[in-house]
């Protein structure tokens, strides 16, 4: 089902923004005029023009508070817009699934999504505890979203386009999925964390606790159905400020979410989804080094061949050379016990899948490392996460995270 299509997509706009500033407030608000073409040509196998012309007003607004140095207030709103993908507006059909055929629609229209985040900070210097707090939401009108049509017997579809040479032949329980512009797409998630110093062990401590729930629109043989996810998340990190010498971090995260239809309710389920890891760097002699950085994945919930539990665990050790210590040998092992695996759950309004990927496992590598810098060249300062605090929570939309890439530690589970 070969085709071409080229794709051209074009934005102008300008705008004005009004800024005020004083020693404890930061305020600002605007809005631009945007013009955006999409001019689609589709040569092969059949011509089939696109060029839509789309006007559009992108408000913004931005505050933010600072009653001292201990606390800090920012509310953030923002409108953008997204054009259909390649992908999305092909009218060819995919089948490479015989059983669940896709094919793209040339008449979507582009998404426009409104953003808001509330963010409080506070943080106590003479007892160097913190607290953060979140709540971010994103609202869509137009959202790309997805036509199925789930055939009871063996029948011939039309997809719905301007096209309508294009019949489709589908077996009994085979779907076709379309691309479509529908209504009422929203995500809402907050977070909580609090740290504190451990002065007894000489260690930092964070908690985290989190919420979200998103909403995602979707045909199944014309029939309007929402996809609701709601799911929660704790965490907590134990972070080392022992010594320059000695440092570690040992974190868990735990997410449990739900799925919960309002047409097709033989697809609500629930699974839970848990990430602990340990981090350990230590300075053994003159520029040697030792880490190790082991992980604990657990799934419950999946179907019942991807429910997960598994360790993955690498380690190095290096030699640190020449003047400065700009360069480094290091012996790095990956996946040292051969557990490393893949697990990965898709939600949609018409099914959901658990999908296991084949990746790479145990390797053995020897690096050598040599930074390039000038000696009056100053260190950039740390972001929280780098300082041993691990993750400050997050949102887990759904459970996945083998782990194949660059040595250098896990990338854990992707998030929506």
């Amino acid at each position: 089902m070969s085709n071409v299509f080229n794709n051209y997509y074009l934005t102008q706009g300008g705008g004005l923004s009004y800024r005020y500033n004083t020693r404890k407030l930061q305020a600002s608000v605007g809005a631009s005029a945007q013009v955006a073409r999409l001019q689609g040509d589709q040569t092969f196998p059949r011509p089939g023009p696109v060029d839509y012309t789309f006007w559009n007003v992108l408000p913004q607004a931005n505050l933010m508070w600072r009653p001292d140095r201990e606390h800090n207030l920012r509310l953030f709103y923002r409108t953008s817009t997204n054009p259909p993908s390649l992908s999305q507006l092909q009218a060819v059909v995919n089948n490479s699934n015989p059983l669940q055929l896709t094919i793209g629609n040339p008449s979507l229209r582009q998404e426009y999504a409104h953003n808001f985040v509330a963010r409080y900070t506070a943080a106590k210097a003479n007892r160097a505890g913190n607290f953060f707090a979140l709540l971010a939401g994103t609202y869509t009108q137009n959202p790309i979203s997805n036509n199925t049509l789930v055939a009871s017997r063996d029948t011939t579809v039309r997809p719905i386009f301007s096209d309508q040479s294009i019949a489709v032949h589908l077996p009994a329980g085979a779907q076709l999925t379309q691309s479509t512009n529908l209504q009422q797409e929203y995500t809402v998630r907050t977070l909580a964390n609090y740290g504190h110093p451990l002065a007894v062990i000489k260690s930092n401590y964070n908690v985290s606790l989190g919420a979200s729930f998103s909403q995602n629109p979707g045909l199944v043989n014309n029939a309007l159905n929402y996809a609701r996810t709601p799911a929660l998340t704790g965490g907590l990190t134990l972070s080392s400020n022992v010594s320059e010498k000695l440092d570690f971090t040992l974190s868990s995260n735990s997410t449990q979410s739900y799925v919960r239809n309002t047409l097709s309710h033989q697809l609500d389920n629930a699974y839970f989804s848990q990430l602990t890891r340990l981090k350990f760097t230590w300075i053994v002699g003159p520029g040697i080094t030792f880490q190790t950085d082991v992980a604990h994945q657990l799934y419950r919930g999946l179907s019942s061949a991807y429910n997960q539990n598994y360790v993955l665990w690498n380690a190095s050790i290096g030699k640190k050379l020449f003047p400065g210590q700009r360069g480094e040998i290091k012996l790095y092992a990956f996946d040292i016990l051969k557990q490393n695996r893949a697990i990965q759950r898709n939600v949609t309004v018409a099914y959901y899948e658990d999908v296991q990927t084949t990746v790479l496992q145990q390797y053995f590598m020897l690096m050598f490392t040599y930074n390039i810098r000038s000696a009056n060249m100053t260190t950039l300062p740390t972001a929280p996460e780098e300082r041993g605090g691990g993750r400050r929570g997050g949102f887990e939309g759904r459970p996945g995270g083998g782990q194949g890439g660059p040595p250098g530690g896990f990338g854990g589970p992707p998030r929506d």
